[in-house]
């Protein structure tokens, strides 16, 4: 970084909650923007691992096969993926209220198409709508907390909001599992499209006017495009991770003969543990001098996790629990610091905008790191091969960590 740049974005990256923020009067959490928040990052995801959790009971149905499963999968992330990149300029031209609305919306309509069409290629354009919901719900919901949230609560509120994800898996595997065992996987869709048309009620009455000073909100122009970019390189290689590991602890499940219910209890696991690390790591990152100092413990802890889980044997279950705890207290959290990171520094540029091409490279890395996994698994007989891709990738997001962290001291 020269000294131009340097000096000028340096300042930017540093904390700016004291110099940029004044006090703000209404300290009280904010239930129904809570709410909001946490629905909007649950509910596209929902549809999503449903497909996962209902899948014996979806593929009852001849024209539905595990192929057919996977294209829903690749359809949602690769359409989340492209209009991510365009998405924070619709909330900005939209409004939070409309962007909001609009995803609630989008995601009541793809489970009302799901419950309705019986064929395959339907079903996937309706999961496909929502990976344009998924492509809205960064964008709009970090605007809104930089716009509605106090500056002590930030950093909480991105892991809230962001541990939505994992609550959806959640609930994929416990109430739409009992409901679908009950009333069949078209009923248990079905019961979610009240919670999607309320949802959109409810953002369409909060006032969305900024609670915070008018500098926190403004524009922020362009910011330094080579921190960004470190930002999104780190994304996309937790997604790819991500995407490879959830995709492949069953297998390894099996193969070292756990039963069908102990690796559902695996990715129950590993959602729980997502969720209580977005709720602690997140706040706790913006203790630190800067986050990226977090995420360079998160990443190699990561990689010990990884390392865990693919050496798991029948006499060592402990290993493949202990990898699941790992990559759910390691990976899951540090998506939620880089969210906050974008809403916190100014030298990421616009919020908006920011947080769509980071979500782009993250939803990009989900969309293919299952192929690019098999692909390096199919290049050797060595299985360990697509882990040797994982750990390259953990180190790669390392790299990108230790950019950001000296753009923090350089020139300092």
């Amino acid at each position: 970084m020269n000294t131009t740049i340097g000096e000028s974005k340096v300042s930017q990256l540093r904390d700016t909650s004291v110099s940029q923020q004044r006090p703000v009067t209404n300290q009280n959490l904010d239930l129904p923007l809570v709410l909001i928040l946490l629905m909007a990052m649950a509910l596209p995801m929902l549809v999503l691992y449903a497909n996962g959790a209902l899948a014996s009971l979806m593929l009852v149905e001849n024209y539905i096969n595990p192929t057919i499963l996977g294209t829903f999968t690749l359809s949602a992330f690769g359409v989340a993926a492209i209009l991510s990149l365009n998405a924070g300029r619709w909330v900005k031209k939209w409004g939070i209220r409309s962007a909001m609305v609009s995803l609630f919306l989008l995601t009541g309509l793809s489970f009302t198409v799901l419950i309705w069409v019986e064929h395959w290629l339907g079903m996937a354009l309706a999961i496909a709508v929502c990976g344009i919901a998924q492509a809205l719900a960064n964008p709009a919901t970090n605007q809104a907390i930089a716009a509605q949230v106090p500056a002590p609560q930030k950093a909480l509120m991105v892991g809230v909001k962001q541990s939505g994800v994992q609550l959806s898996a959640l609930a994929a595997g416990s109430v739409l599992s009992m409901a679908a065992i009950t009333w069949g996987w078209r009923a248990a869709f079905a019961l979610m499209i009240p919670l999607c048309l309320g949802m959109a009620g409810l953002a369409a009455g909060k006032n969305w006017q900024a609670k915070v000073p008018a500098q926190r909100v403004s524009v922020r122009g362009k910011g330094d495009q080579r921190l960004l970019a470190s930002l999104m390189i780190m994304q996309a290689g937790v997604g790819i991770t991500l995407a490879a590991f959830i995709t492949q602890i069953p297998l390894i499940a099996a193969q070292i003969g756990m039963t069908t219910q102990q690796a559902a209890f695996l990715i129950t696991l590993f959602g729980g543990m997502g969720i209580v690390s977005r709720l602690i790591l997140t706040p706790l990152a913006s203790k630190f001098r800067h986050e990226s100092e977090l995420l360079l413990r998160l990443y190699p802890a990561a990689g010990l996790a990884l390392l865990c889980a693919f050496n798991a044997t029948d006499e060592l279950l402990w290993l493949i629990h202990a990898g699941v705890v790992g990559i759910g207290m390691t990976l899951v959290a540090s998506n939620a610091v880089a969210m906050a990171m974008v809403i916190k520094y100014p030298a990421f540029g616009d919020i908006p905008t920011a947080s769509g091409r980071v979500s782009a490279a993250f939803f990009g890395g989900l969309a293919i790191g299952s192929l690019l996994f098999q692909m390096a698994t199919n290049l050797t007989p060595l299985f360990h091969a697509g882990l040797g891709l994982l750990l390259l990738c953990m180190a790669i997001c390392g790299g990108a960590a230790v950019f950001l962290r000296n753009a923090t001291t350089r020139d300092s």
